[in-house]
């Protein structure tokens, strides 16, 4: 762009300077000569004098919202982003979108009227509410279906959803690293996640470091027990276990190991079965 002439103030009008400040001087710059004047007072400004409007020069929406982003950011301690298709803020995980709508209401610019607030959660997020929802750990949304919208209302009174314990970790790094080895792609879509629990985590049972009663449940459990495992992973009973290894005269000796773990000290009435399982391993 050509350096700016000199602009003609002798001649004291709006009509003089309007076109200098139309070729050389972007709506924000103009702007910024009054970072104090109120929106209101800005519009009334620029309609009495003619100046095009955000709207006819390709606009300062997304300015707006850029900015408004990184004043909530500062107040918030989260990332924000302006949309890029729109006069919005976008950010992933953190804060509720209702905590967010009271932070802006406070953050001069960021409760301008049309300025879109969005909560995108991340595979990690996707997962781990997905996981939660097929294991029925907390209240399962209406209907209880999997799909990346219950996600996002299951989420949505929950700051930064975030595993609690180890195998929540271990879950959801099992789910996405599936999800990326059926796709071959470095991408974990929501809808992808979802279809992968949904369609139940058991087989997710090689990717994770199963306890003894899990890796007994894993290869024994029938009927309702098989369908709960492999729906949620829910472990069959102990004493279940230990009498499946017990009727199984093939059961390999790390089977007949694991089901002697799944009682520090089995009860009177499998006392029999433990002894037969323990006189097993000696003559393996």
């Amino acid at each position: 762009m050509s350096s700016p002439r000199p602009v003609p103030l002798a001649d004291g009008t709006p009509e003089a300077i309007q076109p200098w400040l139309e070729r050389y001087c972007s709506t924000e710059v103009v702007t910024a000569l009054n970072p104090d004047i109120s929106q209101q007072r800005r519009n009334a400004a620029v309609a009495d004098t003619g100046y095009p409007t955000p709207s006819e020069d390709g606009g300062t929406a997304r300015g707006d919202a850029r900015r408004a982003a990184e004043a909530l950011g500062r107040q918030l301690g989260h990332g924000f982003r302006a949309e890029s298709d729109g006069p919005g803020i976008v950010w992933t995980d953190g804060p509720t979108v209702e905590a967010v709508r009271r932070a802006a209401a406070e953050v001069p610019g960021a409760d301008a009227p049309g300025l879109g607030l969005r909560r995108e959660l991340s595979a990690s997020a996707v997962a781990l509410g997905a996981v939660r929802i097929a294991a029925g750990t907390r209240t399962p949304v209406p209907g209880g279906d999997i799909t990346p919208g219950s996600v996002t209302t299951f989420w949505q009174n929950t700051t930064l959803p975030t595993p609690t314990t180890e195998r929540e970790r271990d879950l959801v790094y099992a789910v996405i690293y599936e999800v990326r080895d059926d796709r071959r792609s470095n991408t974990a879509r929501p809808a992808d996640i979802c279809d992968l629990v949904t369609s139940g985590l058991g087989r997710l049972a090689r990717r994770l470091d199963l306890s003894p009663l899990e890796r007994l449940t894993d290869r024994y459990a029938t009927g309702a027990a098989r369908r709960a495992w492999h729906r949620a992973l829910v472990p069959m009973p102990p004493e279940d276990a230990l009498l499946a290894v017990h009727g199984d005269p093939c059961a390999r000796p790390e089977h007949v190991r694991a089901a002697l773990t799944v009682f520090s000290a089995p009860p009177p009435h499998l006392a029999a079965a433990a002894a037969s399982l323990r006189a097993r391993l000696r003559q393996s």
